[in-house]
């Protein structure tokens, strides 16, 4: 099952802060429709299929200083998610009040 999600790139660096890198970026993780530099944050519109497991960031190389970013990948609008094996748990209100009586 696929779901447009968007998804916000954080602690990226003010060198990588363009197009080409967020959409490089979103490209590693998955399928990118759009992305936007514009503001305070670099968001991607992405496809991913909630039935793989999610992934929570990237790492990448700056050859300017030669040392690691971790860039952390945050998504929008995610209910649930269960950190021991990355998968999206979809639910919605009713299934939620309806276990718990």
């Amino acid at each position: 099952m696929r779901v447009l999600f968007r998804i916000y790139f954080q602690n990226a660096p003010l060198l990588c802060r363009n197009d080409r890198c967020a959409h490089l970026w979103g490209s590693m993780v998955v399928t990118v429709i759009d992305v936007d530099t514009e503001g305070a944050n670099m968001r991607a519109r992405v496809i991913i299929d909630v039935t793989e497991t999610l992934c929570r960031g990237v790492r990448v190389l700056m050859k300017e200083t030669m040392h690691d970013v971790s860039i952390l990948i945050q998504y929008e609008y995610l209910r649930e998610l269960c950190f021991r094996c990355s998968l999206i748990v979809l639910r919605t209100r009713f299934q939620n009040a309806r276990a718990k009586t």
